[in-house]
């Protein structure tokens, strides 16, 4: 017997679409009938385009990124060429992509964290890997504490995961003495050096 010929009128419940049916028959929100002889099954563009900006989403979040800041944004006079140093980096980040310390300093106040937030964006964006930290949250990570339960150690040993395996690592307040306290008594060093060096040297792979 051959394939019954089984016309299905063409219905779209996607969430916001503008060939939106009320009825939905059964079918998850974004899907649709074709209008064939045939009953099949596709999604329409409106939630390809909404599942793409929830995964862009959780990635933004997986990686701390905060989505808001752009290039566009900074609104200093002092540090224009360094911006557009950051902006070639964001246009062309292979060339950038492997055993390259890139510095963004300044005083407290001329946007370099928001600048970095939106350079791990860009990066993002053009689908490379990226995690932005803290380095105090970094040390905290590298360090174990006798205190640490299991499920600490194996959540601290992700993270470190994500920093090492990551394309491109932003690590943020990295020399501010009043911030960071790793200057302080300086045992906490050696950890911070063997972690750059296995990214660096061993990985090849760049810091920010």
């Amino acid at each position: 017997m051959g394939t019954p010929n089984i016309k299905i009128k063409k219905f779209i419940p996607c969430r916001n679409c503008p060939n939106r049916n009320p009825i939905n028959e059964g079918l998850p929100l974004g899907y649709y009938y074709a209008d064939t002889n045939y009953k099949i099954v596709k999604e329409c563009e409106c939630h390809k385009k909404w599942k793409k900006e929830v995964e862009l989403t959780t990635t933004m979040m997986e990686s701390n990124i905060v989505p808001d800041y752009t290039f566009d944004d900074y609104r200093g006079t002092k540090s224009v060429a360094d911006l557009e140093c950051l902006k070639k980096v964001a246009e062309s980040p292979e060339k950038f992509l492997y055993k390259k310390m890139i510095y963004i300093y300044g005083p407290n106040g001329c946007q370099k964290s928001s600048m970095a937030q939106a350079l791990g964006k860009e990066l993002i964006l053009k689908g490379y890997k990226v995690q932005y930290i803290l380095m105090d949250n970094l040390m905290t990570n590298l360090i174990s504490s006798f205190s640490d339960t299991d499920k600490m150690k194996e959540d601290k040993e992700y993270k470190i995961n994500k920093c090492m395996d990551c394309d491109f690592l932003i690590i943020d307040e990295a020399f501010d003495l009043k911030k960071s306290t790793i200057f302080a008594s300086g045992y906490q060093i050696p950890y911070l050096d063997n972690f750059i060096r296995n990214r660096f040297e061993i990985n090849k792979k760049s810091i920010i």
